[in-house]
């Protein structure tokens, strides 16, 4: 589909654009494709399985607030432009990238979660991923991490120093299966208002060494 022609500048609402196309390839969304105003996104590539690269690099997502199951079963996507995403409003990530099971590299090291409530199966079953760097995350408003990173089988390494757990609830099934990781620093964990951790660990086979020394 070529959609470089279209005038998108006073689109507000995106979500399900292109939900269960389930046979397209390839999608052009640059030229004319503004995405300035528009306020959601939810599902917008849900079910595109066989699109192997994604090039959003001039979306202007500054006044979204919903990427939930952005990406949701693109289950061959090796390649992911957000390189400009501004996520800045954004409410709520859960599913965003729930089973990309081909896509090995992730940079997402530009997001601004401050406003994310959940992060609920936002990176589940991302079966190829060895590492996704986290360092900008802001988790202050976050209050739901389950499965967040269940059968992310490839991951090796992950940086949670900066999360503020704060607000969380639970962490259920948060590693469930993430059976190449053998160490996580969680020492920054303050956890007051967690009530869930049911299955949190369960799977990591080579997980030998927790920093948990401040949690609560």
């Amino acid at each position: 589909i070529d959609l470089s022609n279209f005038d998108t500048s006073k689109v507000t609402l995106m979500y399900h654009l292109f939900y269960a196309c389930f046979s397209l390839e390839s999608i052009n969304l640059s030229g004319k494709f503004n995405t300035s105003n528009v306020e959601s996104m939810n599902r917008m590539f849900c079910g595109c399985n066989n699109l192997i690269s994604l090039n959003l690099s001039n979306f202007n997502t500054s006044k979204v607030n919903n990427m939930d199951h952005m990406f949701t079963n693109c289950y061959i996507i090796v390649s992911l432009n957000l390189s400009n995403f501004d996520t800045s409003n954004v409410q709520t990530m859960s599913c965003m990238f729930y089973m990309c099971k081909a896509l090995t590299d992730l940079d997402i090291s530009n997001f601004d979660t401050k406003n994310v409530e959940t992060f609920e199966e936002m990176f589940y079953d991302c079966l190829s991923i060895e590492s996704i760097n986290l360092s900008s995350f802001n988790t202050s408003k976050a209050t739901n991490m389950i499965q967040m990173f269940r059968g992310c089988e490839k991951l090796k390494f992950i940086n949670l120093s900066n999360f503020d757990t704060s607000e969380v609830t639970s962490f259920s099934r948060m590693f469930l299966n993430c059976k190449s990781l053998k160490s996580l620093n969680l020492s920054n964990f303050y956890t007051p208002k967690l009530e869930n951790t049911s299955w949190m660990f369960s799977g990591c086979e080579q997980l030998n060494y927790i920093d948990r020394k401040s949690v609560v």
